[in-house]
């Protein structure tokens, strides 16, 4: 989830009222749109380029959301060490 659309590559609105978030502190959130979003990340040195999709459009979120547990469902290995992921 994000709050900045301009991160999107492909976009669909969704209507309000459809998609609701509880945001920090108990706000309700609406998602009001769907899409992808190109990444890159760095892993063991070797800058890797990618998509995430389905991300969904929050405004007033304030943070970008990444789920561990969407990732590991589509089969994304995930590592914690100390301060790293």
């Amino acid at each position: 989830m994000t709050d900045q659309r301009s991160f999107f590559t492909t976009f669909k609105i969704i209507p309000p009222g459809t998609w609701k978030i509880n945001g920090i502190g108990g706000v309700e959130l609406q998602a009001l749109g769907i899409g992808n979003i190109d990444v890159i990340t760095e892993v063991d040195g070797a800058k890797l380029e990618g998509t995430f999709h389905d991300v969904l459009y929050v405004p007033g979120l304030g943070i970008n959301l990444f789920s561990i547990g969407a990732a590991t469902d589509c089969n994304v290995n995930v590592e914690f060490t100390d301060t790293q992921v």
